[in-house]
Parts: structure tokens; C-alpha cells; sequence
């Protein structure tokens, strides 16, 4: 779009003018056809004097060739421009006009859709400039161009090298604050969006951003946004996508001079809309660039066929089919006669038609407009290859619909091979496809599970690249929009037999999956620590700094948010990607993605079992409402995983409800019932107990609701309960034992235990606030608040017991409690040097989502108050998390400084520490191993974030536990640690115990996350 201009000023910036001065001047004053005439007067002079030819008389032909361009006398500009090509030689020594010359007739042969002359003389251009060191504007035009044309040629890989030269020269030949290099940044953005290289496109805009707003040139710097909007949109990075688009329609508003550019926005602010669910808005805006459009038809009559086609989606999207009908018709017959009945503009109508009659389920009238838009493409000989592979797949799908299974597969087939060839095998289109061709061959064994194991591969691909490239919240999106089509977990219900191949496959994603949702942050962590560099250093510190100051805005009402909020969450993702970015070169980090079930297998003893769960949404010729539970298990003489069918979700969901409002006396019924029966343990218990014969150690790593069990508990038999039967560890991951050891506390190890407890939660003196709630103190006290947070005894006494007994065995302890157990002493653990344990006895929350309902009691809180605000989040991290000395000062009311410790410290704010050398954390608080659980992303609350933290060992609680046999429970569990066991030993001991005792209710509340 910018590249005229460039040309237009290398042009005028080569030509010779000592003998065409009356041309010149012609061309100045704008009275081209003059200037023409005289120039043609010169070439009648050098005709008449043919030994006078000299370079001026190459001169003048390339006015004469411009310049009937300029006034589109096409016969004339063609002779001039052949005339140049046979008498470019009377430049002789000058390479500089010869490199100008070599490069306006690739042009014009561009123009022309003559790619293959045009390649010819743009060779010659650049050889030249490299051969004679011309590295200038032609040099930089030459291989722009040229990149333009691999591109329609499907050369992605020669397009990505001239796109890298075009960006060094551009930094070396202009000024880097001037309006050209902005130019020159931004066409060479533009190349790398339509080879689909998003990650170089994308930081090219954003530098072409940050250099626009220096200049005095709104229009470029709003076309410049604009540009930068449209990438993200294609990207589906809809976040970023609106916060540029807002800065945009910003910048133009009120200005009817820039609203040409104004509307673009409101254009993409439609699309945005759209994106985002909300359709009615999306159409109003919609509406009214239609209106813009159409009062200025002759400028947008493409852009009023595009804006015709989404009105017409949108209104599919709300099911209104007829008046989709009317827009998607009225755009084909218009476009109809606007091209030509078979020009490949109608393709994009002729797909919207074929759209609404799969909704119609009229799959003849599909077919019909699908083999239209086919042979149009086939027919042209000019046709866009990605164009023909999109087309191939819709009618493959128009088949697939009408169960000709054969054609279906055969044209999704040609659909791919076209795919394969212009972006290699490992890309979202190629998923999409094979995702197509599974579920046409699902009654075909061979053919499917083939298909499957292209399908998983690609999918383990895109994945790690995902992770290389993304922030963390792209990443979770983008594993959103692929996952849902991941139905090869049903098909393992379905089939008798499933080959080993593709078994191993499906695992080994799961694998992946699990082993991606937490890794990032720190894997960045440990990549700035080897980097070393000092500048990279800073940008990570300034990148925790902003998460911890974006999350403490969270904490604010959105009205009370500084305005810069948006801007900082957008720089602090573009920071976090760059950061990742960064990481992902180093090979160490690659390499622990990946985990095979072989290297799982390798560190099995004979007698040792792996239960993998997996839960997932069923698929069963369409999606269902139904979340079925299987497992994947693996011994030391397995020849590969096998997998168990297990249950439904809804047979859990029932026997693990709980009354939430119920007294604490009703609730430790409900679970003493549900680990006195054996209903829970016979759902996975009994389908698994083959695969655990001559078994004596399980490796389990939980899923979905088996998140909320404490698998150790479950009666087997009326004698004994799993973890009895059974040595059973549990697992975040099985990719965990690839370097699994046991943690052992050890003195040389120069080991702290950091302990809080008996904390005030309010202003008043603890003695005070124990004296105005006697009845909460009793033995069934537990770790949890409603309205405020009551004084809880048994944790001072907890703290300081193992504080004691940890002095005894000589190790180094700091203990925090009343006042001084703050939230901001927690954060200041953060990249602690020596190894420690973190033990947190306090209160806990957990809201379970956005849409629970107040209690009568929270309908006095203020509506700005911190509890309402948490309980509101959409963000599952907020909505958990641990209370702190002053909490009670905070819960009930807004703060509204950002930087102050109000004593609440929630999950997300423990996901941006550093807690690397914390080798163990006990979570001795109500319900801190719940949270939402996110499908194969985990469980996202306290459990989550101290994993993204870098903890390696998590006890946490799965009910509202008592306060006195917890204190209980550790102080046996430490003692049993500091005598030198393991604190898996340790833990097993302390529960036996306590199992000796009392009721599950008491002891079974907390499990160990290895």
C-alpha cells in the first residue's frame, strides 16, 4: 500500500534533468500530458541523431513510461517500458540508474501479473546493488517487491529472506524517526503477516507504534495502528486487538478529516465485538460503517461486500436464517455483477451460502453452491493456492454432511496436500483437517487411527510452539479454541481395539498438556538466570514488578482503576512474550516438554504402577453434555499404556456434594459417610484393580473432580483403605518421575522452616478478639471466614510446637505470628537463596465461581468490598487464597491503594513470586487444594500458584478442616521429619496416626502434592 510512494521518490530521485528541463518543469506544474509531448520531442531528436543516444535519452524513456502510467495510457506506457528494456545499456558505467531501471520494469511487469519477468529483472536489480554495494532505496524496493511476489507464488521460505534483508536495510538506509522508515517497517510488517510468521509481525507493528507516535503524521500513525489491529485480529489475539483499536478510535474522534480512518475502527470494533460473544453490538456497528460505505460507493465497493457478508453471519450466528438468506444472496447477486460470473471474488458469497445451508441442513443446495465456487477456482489460472485448499475443504465438508465418505476423504486430502506445500505439515489449518478426516473415517479402524496419529503429532507441535511464542493467558486461549475439537479421548471408549501407536499418542499428549499448563513462568525464571544478560534481567524484573502491580488493581473496583491499566496489561503481555520468546532457545528448555511415556516407564520398579486420570467432554457422533473418566496405566513389562474406561462425572459429582452452608458438625457427617463407604473408592478402585495385582506402589496423577479425593482414604475392604493396601504417591503430573526423590529434611542441606500462625486478622488485640467469639473457639473451629475471620488458637499452639521441636533437632526457624504474619512478609520470600519450608496455618477461601449466589450474611457487605470483588472475578485465580495479619481491616471494605498489605494474599499474587528453593509448602488452612478446574489445564487456585512459583512439594486441604486435630496432625507429621524420614514417610505416619484417633473428617482432610 506504501510502496507507490517509495517508488514515485526513487524515481524522481534518479532521473538526470540537464536535458529535460522543460519536462521537469511540465511534470511539476502538473500538466502531464505536456510533459509528455515533450518528452516525446527528445526521443524524436535522439531517433533523428541516433549517435547522440546517451543517458539522458534512458532518462527520458522512463519519464515517458512513468508518466503514461500516471495517466494510464497502457498501449504507450508498455512501448516505453520495452523500449527501456532494449536500450538500458547507454547507461554504461552508471549501476545506480541501471539498478532504478532494472527495477521499474519488474515493476510494471508485476502490475501486469507477469511474476515470472518480473522475478527476472528484480534479480538482475538486486545482483547488481550486492555486486556494486547500491544499498539503498532501490535495493530495499527490489527485494520488497520480490518478497511480494514468493509470496503468491507459495515461496514461503525465499519471501521470509527477503522480509529479514528488508528489515536490516530499512534500519540502515533511513532515519529510524522518519515517516520512510515508518513506511518501509511497516510494508515489511506486512510481509511477515502474510507468510503467517505472526511472532515477527507482530513486534514489527509494535515498533512501527512506538517510532508513529514521535512523528507529526496522525494519518500515518493511524494507518499504522490500523495495520497493527488487523494482524492481531488474524492472530485471534482479540485482547490486544481492542486495546490498539481503542487508541485508534481515540485518536480520530472528532476529526472529519480522519474519518475515512475512523471508520476502519469501528469496522474492526465490530469484528472485535463479534469475537467476543456479543452479537448485537457487533451488528450496530456494522450498520453504520454499511451506512459510510454506501454514501461513498465508488471508493468501497469491496469493503461493502465484505461488511454485506458478516451481517450476513451474524445474523446465522443468532439463528435468524432468513435474514441471512437476504444478505448472503444480495451479496453473491451484487458481486455477480459488479466481476464476472466466474472471477474468484464470488468465492467468499458462494462459501457464506454454503455455511447457511449446512445450518439449513439443505446439504443439495450446499452441494450445489459448493461445486460452483470449485470450478470457479479450478477454472482460473491464476488461482490462489490457499484459496483452492479452502474451497477443497468445504467441499469435502458438503460430503462429509451428506455421508460420502469417500469424496469427503478424498478432497480433504488434496485439501491438505495444498496446505502441506504453502505452510509445512505443522500448522492449525492441517489440525482442523485431520480433525475433519477422523471423524469421517471413525467406522474405518486402520484409516482413522492413522489419521489420529498425524493429528496428535501436529497437535504436540502446535502446542510447544504455542508455548514458545505466547503469553501465558494467549496460551490458555489458544488452547481453548484447539481443544474442544479434541474428541480422540472418546473414540478410546468406543473402539474394542486401539492400536499401540496411536495409544501412546494420545497419552503422550495428555502428557504434554499437563506438563504445559504451569511451566512458563518458570521456565523464563531459570532461562534469565543462565542468560546473564543485565538488560535482560531488568525487563524480567520489570515484567514481575508490573504483574504484581496489575494484580493489585484487580483487587479494585474497575472504576477506581487508574486509566493506564489497560495499557499495562498490554505491555506487560508483550514483555512476557518477548521474555518467552527468549527462553525457548535454550535447548533445556525444550527438552522438558516433551516427555515420552518410555522415560515414565524406565523409572518404574517391577512391583510399581501409573495411574494417569483423565476426564474429558464425550464425543459420540456429536458433543454431549456428559464428562467421562478414564485412566492410563503403565507397569515396568507394559509394551505401552494401557487404558481403563472408568465412569461418568455426574456418579462423583453426586456422592462429593457437600452442604457448604451446613454446620461444621453436619459437614464432617457427610465426609466421615463418604470415606466409610465404598461407593467413590469402587468407581476407581474395582475397574483398576487387575492392573494392580502384584502391585505395591501407585504413582496417581489426578483429574478433573478426583482433584477433591484424598485416594489414600478410600476403604478397598472392610479392613483397609488405599493408602494402607497400597504405597501411593500422589502426582501434578507423571512426568514428575522422570526426576522424582522422595524429600528428605536434612540439616546439612542448611534447611528454614519459615513458620505462620496464630495470627490477628484484626485491629484489636488478639486477647480482646478471642473474648468477643467464645463460641468459635471450640474443637470444631475451622480454618475458614465468612464475614471476618476469627482468632484460630490451635494454629499459634501448631506454630509453635514445631517451632520448638524444630529447635531441638537444630534447625533454623523464623516464626511470624499476631501482627506480624503479614502479607507482604510472605511476598518477601521471594527468591529466597537456601532451601526452606513454608508452613502457612491460617485461614482459607475458595469461591467456587462468578455466578454464586450471596449468602444472607455477605448481603451486608458493600458492594465495592474485597470479598464481593473476589467472589465476582472471572479470573479463577482471585477467587482463592490465604488470610493474613489485618485481613478482617480489608475483607468487609475496598482499599484503595494499590501498593498497601491488606492481609489477603490470593492465588494470583503467589503465582508472580519466585519460591524456587521452597522445597516444601503445608497449606494447614481450609480448602486450599480446591479451585476451578480447568480440563486438562488443572486445577487453577492456591494449588496452581505455588506450583507456578516453583514450590516442589504441596500438603494442602481438600474441606474445611478443624483447627485443633490439624494442629495435631503436624505437629506429629514434624517430628516424624525431623528424625529423618521422608516427608512422604512423615506424612503416611502422621495420618495413621491421627487415623488411630479419630474419624476421617479429622485426618483425611489433607493430602500431599509430590
Amino acid at each position: 500500500m506504501k510502496l507507490k510512494l517509495l517508488i514515485l521518490f526513487t524515481f524522481l530521485s534518479k532521473v538526470s534533468f540537464s536535458q529535460i528541463d522543460s519536462l521537469t518543469y511540465y511534470y511539476q506544474e502538473n500538466k502531464l500530458e505536456k510533459a509528455i509531448k515533450y518528452g516525446e520531442k527528445i526521443i524524436s531528436f535522439y531517433n533523428e541523431n541516433p549517435s547522440d543516444k546517451d543517458e539522458g535519452y534512458v532518462n527520458t524513456i522512463s519519464w515517458l513510461a512513468f508518466l503514461n502510467t500516471e495517466i494510464k495510457k497502457n498501449s504507450e506506457k508498455e512501448k516505453y517500458f520495452k523500449l527501456l528494456e532494449e536500450n538500458i545499456s547507454f547507461y554504461n558505467q552508471n549501476f545506480e540508474a541501471i539498478t532504478h531501471n532494472y527495477f521499474l520494469i519488474a515493476n510494471n511487469y508485476s502490475e501486469n501479473q507477469n511474476n515470472e519477468f518480473a522475478e527476472i529483472y528484480l534479480l538482475k536489480a538486486i545482483n547488481l546493488s550486492e555486486l556494486k554495494n547500491i544499498i539503498g532505496e532501490v535495493y530495499y524496493n527490489s527485494l520488497n517487491l520480490l518478497g511480494d511476489i514468493y509470496i503468491n507464488q507459495n515461496k514461503f521460505d525465499k519471501a521470509v529472506i527477503c522480509s529479514k534483508k528488508c528489515l536490516d536495510i530499512a534500519e540502515n538506509i533511513y532515519d529510524k524517526n522518519s515517516e520512510k522508515y515508518i513506511i518501509a517497517l511497516s510494508n515489511v510488517a506486512q510481509s511477515f503477516l502474510r507468510i503467517e510468521n505472526f511472532k515477527e509481525a507482530e513486534s514489527t507493528y509494535l515498533k512501527c507504534i512506538k517510532i508513529s507516535n514521535d512523528i507529526n503524521n496522525k494519518e500515518l500513525q493511524l494507518e499504522i495502528l490500523n495495520n497493527t489491529v488487523l494482524m492481531f485480529l488474524t492472530n485471534k489475539d482479540i485482547f490486544q486487538a481492542d486495546f490498539y483499536n481503542n487508541i485508534g478510535l481515540s485518536l480520530s474522534q472528532n476529526n472529519d478529516l480522519l474519518i475515512k480512518y475512523r471508520i476502519n475502527f469501528i469496522h474492526n470494533k465490530a469484528i472485535i465485538e463479534f469475537e467476543i460473544g456479543k452479537i448485537d453490538n457487533s451488528e450496530k456497528l456494522y450498520l453504520e460503517v454499511l451506512k459510510y460505505y454506501l454514501d461513498h460507493e465508488s471508493d468501497y465497493y469491496d469493503r461493502i461486500f465484505k461488511v454485506t457478508n458478516d451481517l450476513g453471519f451474524i445474523n446465522l450466528k443468532n439463528k435468524k436464517y432468513t435474514k441471512a438468506e437476504y444478505y448472503f444472496k444480495n451479496n453473491f447477486e451484487s458481486k455477480k455483477r459488479f466481476y464476472k460470473n466466474d472471477s474468484i471474488k464470488l468465492i467468499s458469497s458462494l462459501n457464506a451460502l454454503i455455511n447457511l445451508y449446512w445450518n439449513l441442513s439443505d446439504n443439495e443446495k450446499a452441494l450445489e453452491y459448493s461445486l460452483i465456487s470449485y470450478n470457479i477456482i479450478r477454472n482460473d489460472t491464476k488461482y490462489n493456492q490457499r484459496l483452492l485448499s479452502e474451497t477443497l475443504n468445504v467441499l469435502a465438508t458438503t460430503y462429509a454432511l451428506m455421508k460420502d465418505i469417500k469424496k469427503a476423504e478424498l478432497y480433504y486430502l488434496k485439501s491438505l496436500e495444498i496446505k502441506n506445500k504453502l505452510f509445512g505439515k505443522n500448522n492449525l489449518n492441517n489440525l482442523i483437517l485431520y480433525n475433519n478426516l477422523l471423524y469421517i473415517t471413525n467406522g474405518n479402524i486402520v484409516k482413522h487411527q492413522e489419521y489420529l496419529y498425524l493429528y496428535l503429532n501436529t497437535l504436540n507441535k502446535l502446542l510447544i510452539k504455542s508455548s514458545e511464542n505466547l503469553s501465558e493467558n494467549e496460551n490458555l486461549i489458544f488452547n481453548s479454541t484447539i481443544l474442544p475439537n479434541n474428541s480422540h479421548l472418546s473414540f478410546l471408549l468406543k473402539k474394542n481395539k486401539y492400536f499401540s501407536k496411536s495409544i501412546i499418542a494420545i497419552y503422550e499428549n495428555q502428557l504434554l498438556l499437563k506438563n504445559l499448563s504451569i511451566r512458563n513462568q518458570q521456565r523464563i525464571k531459570t532461562t534469565i538466570e543462565k542468560n546473564g544478560d543485565a538488560t535482560v534481567k531488568q525487563k524480567y524484573q520489570q515484567f514481575i514488578d508490573n504483574k504484581r502491580y496489575i494484580t493489585k488493581i484487580e483487587e479494585l473496583p474497575v472504576a477506581q482503576r487508574p486509566a493506564t491499566y489497560d495499557q499495562l496489561k498490554t505491555e506487560t503481555e508483550s514483555l512476557e512474550k518477548e521474555l518467552t520468546r527468549l527462553s525457548a532457545t535454550f535447548a533445556e528448555a525444550k527438552k522438558s516438554l516433551a516427555v515420552s511415556w518410555k522415560q515414565i516407564q524406565e523409572k518404574l520398579k517391577p512391583n510399581e504402577v501409573v495411574i494417569d486420570l483423565v476426564s474429558f467432554n464425550y464425543y459420540n457422533k456429536k458433543w454431549t453434555d456428559s464428562i467421562m473418566y478414564g485412566a492410563f496405566v503403565i507397569k515396568k513389562d507394559s509394551k505401552f499404556p494401557k487404558f481403563v474406561n472408568l465412569f461418568e462425572e455426574k456418579q462423583l459429582a453426586v456422592l462429593l456434594e457437600r452442604n457448604n452452608k451446613a454446620h461444621d458438625s453436619i459437614q464432617s457427617k457427610i465426609i466421615n459417610k463418604q470415606y466409610s463407604d465404598k461407593e467413590i473408592s469402587n468407581l476407581f478402585y474395582k475397574p483398576l484393580e487387575a492392573e494392580l495385582k502384584n502391585g505395591n506402589t501407585i504413582y496417581l496423577a489426578p483429574s478433573g473432580l478426583a482433584h477433591q479425593i484424598n485416594f489414600k482414604a478410600l476403604p478397598v475392604n472392610t479392613n483397609q483403605t488405599l493408602g494402607e493396601k497400597y504405597k501411593l504417591i500422589l502426582l501434578g503430573t507423571t512426568t514428575t518421575l522422570v526426576d522424582y526423590k522422595p524429600l528428605t529434611i536434612n540439616k546439612k542441606d542448611n534447611f528454614e522452616i519459615v513458620l505462620y500462625g496464630g495470627i490477628n486478622y484484626n485491629k484489636k488485640q488478639v486477647e480482646v478478639y478471642k473474648e468477643a467469639y467464645p463460641n468459635e473457639l471450640n474443637d470444631l473451629a475451622t480454618r475458614s471466614g465468612i464475614l471476618e475471620f476469627n482468632y484460630l488458637p490451635g494454629t499459634n499452639d501448631e506454630v509453635n510446637k514445631i517451632n520448638k521441636e524444630a529447635i531441638t533437632y537444630n534447625f533454623k526457624t523464623t516464626i511470624k505470628t499476631e501482627s506480624a504474619a503479614t502479607e507482604e512478609s510472605v511476598k518477601q520470600l521471594s527468591g529466597k537463596a537456601n532451601p526452606f519450608i513454608l508452613h502457612l496455618a491460617t485461614h482459607g477461601f475458595f469461591f467456587e465461581n462468578t455466578k454464586q449466589e450471596l449468602s444472607d450474611l455477605d448481603k451486608n457487605i458493600p458492594v465495592e468490598a474485597k470479598k464481593r470483588i473476589y467472589l465476582a472475578s472471572e479470573d479463577p485465580m482471585m477467587r482463592s487464597g490465604l488470610l493474613l495479619a489485618g485481613a478482617n481491616n480489608s475483607w468487609r471494605k475496598t482499599n484503595n491503594e494499590t501498593n498497601a498489605d491488606d492481609g489477603i494474599l490470593t492465588a494470583k499474587e503467589i503465582a508472580n513470586l519466585d519460591l524456587s528453593n521452597c522445597k516444601l509448602v503445608v497449606l494447614s488452612a481450609c480448602e486450599t487444594g480446591l479451585g476451578q478446574i480447568n480440563g486438562s489445564e488443572g486445577v487453577f487456585g492456591l494449588q496452581r500458584a505455588f506450583k507456578m512459583a516453583g514450590v516442589q512439594n504441596i500438603i494442602m486441604s481438600l474441606w474445611k478442616v478443624p483447627d485443633v486435630q490439624s494442629a495435631e496432625l503436624f505437629e506429629i507429621f514434624y517430628a516424624a521429619c525431623f528424625n529423618g524420614k521422608s516427608i512422604q514417610e512423615a506424612f503416611n505416619e502422621a495420618q495413621n496416626k491421627m487415623k488411630e484417633k479419630y474419624s476421617p473428617y479429622y485426618w483425611a482432610g489433607f493430602v500431599l502434592l509430590e
